[in-house]
């Protein structure tokens, strides 16, 4: 059983840890709620499928080249990462039923000295710049899919294992937050807390309506505020884009992302505090991230 565990270890490249400390993290939590989840099973074979795929893939890339570890790595994770995501409807409001709400509605107010800054942006609502921000935000996934893709471009290699684990880190240490305050945003206005056209489609020109309810219906967890991974995620690919000298990946995601970080706000998906923990997640993932990561290559 030691010699098993030390070969798997062996197999794992960072990323892969990650996602396997995310898995296990998410199986184990399951485990304990396992009652009280309305799909335990649905549930399990996910997260449980998805370990065991991670170790699968760990295993076939053993001894392959940087690049081919790049290209499949980014591929895989890609496309578990998101659906990983959509899953957690049915496991985090069952592992923590807490609402997060009031607590982050009050913090809003206590640094706005009283006045609610999704309230005051509300006052600014121009259907023009709803259906430009709204489109932006529908276009988040895109954001690590340019850097990878200028990364690969390029053929940095290393910059790609590198950022693929940064990124993940950070994309799972926002959804973990998720379990620690589970909240929905002021667009659903579950407790009432806002004036009731806060759970109204902004009116666009076009697309916007259409957009936010396609949104609201594929995103199956609705308890995804706290922190913002919008923020997180887009900010730690920018500065991988930088730190990676990649001037093509920078310039084409700086005012994508600029423009979501606002919109996550303005759009009213996020409260502030969500978006200040946002960029505190960030700076964390890429103060101590390359830490771990020489540390897990090791």
């Amino acid at each position: 059983m030691l010699a098993l565990a030390r070969r798997l270890r062996a197999d794992l490249a960072p990323v892969d840890r990650v996602h396997v400390a995310f898995y296990v993290l998410v199986l184990a939590l399951c485990a304990l709620r396992f009652p009280a989840l309305p799909a335990p099973a649905l549930s399990l074979s996910w997260y449980g499928g998805a370990l065991g795929a991670t170790l699968l893939l760990a295993r076939a890339l053993r001894g392959r080249s940087e690049a081919t570890s790049a290209v499949v790595r980014s591929l895989y994770t890609m496309a578990v990462a998101p659906v990983s995501f959509l899953m957690l409807g049915d496991v985090v409001p069952y592992v923590n039923p807490f609402h997060g709400e009031r607590w982050l509605r009050a913090i809003d107010d206590a640094m706005f000295f009283g006045v609610n800054p999704n309230e005051w942006l509300d006052r600014f609502a121009w259907p023009p710049l709803t259906e430009v921000l709204q489109l932006n935000y529908a276009l988040y996934y895109f954001i690590p899919i340019v850097l990878f893709v200028c990364l690969l471009a390029s053929r940095r290699h290393e910059g790609v294992s590198r950022g693929l684990f940064l990124v993940l880190l950070c994309l799972y240490a926002s959804y973990v937050g998720y379990f620690v305050i589970p909240a929905t945003g002021p667009n659903l206005n579950r407790l009432g807390l806002y004036p009731p056209h806060f759970a109204d489609p902004m009116p666009g020109l076009w697309v916007a309506q259409d957009l936010r309810q396609a949104l609201h219906d594929a995103e199956r967890i609705k308890q995804d505020c706290w922190p913002s991974g919008h923020t997180a995620l887009s900010w730690t690919c920018l500065v991988l884009a930088r730190r990676e000298h990649s001037r093509l990946a920078f310039w084409l995601l700086l005012p994508p992302v600029v423009a979501l970080i606002f919109s996550t706000m303005y759009l009213r998906y996020h409260y502030v505090i969500d978006v200040v923990c946002g960029f505190a997640l960030s700076w964390a993932v890429l103060r101590f991230g390359p830490r771990l990561y020489e540390r897990a290559r090791t």
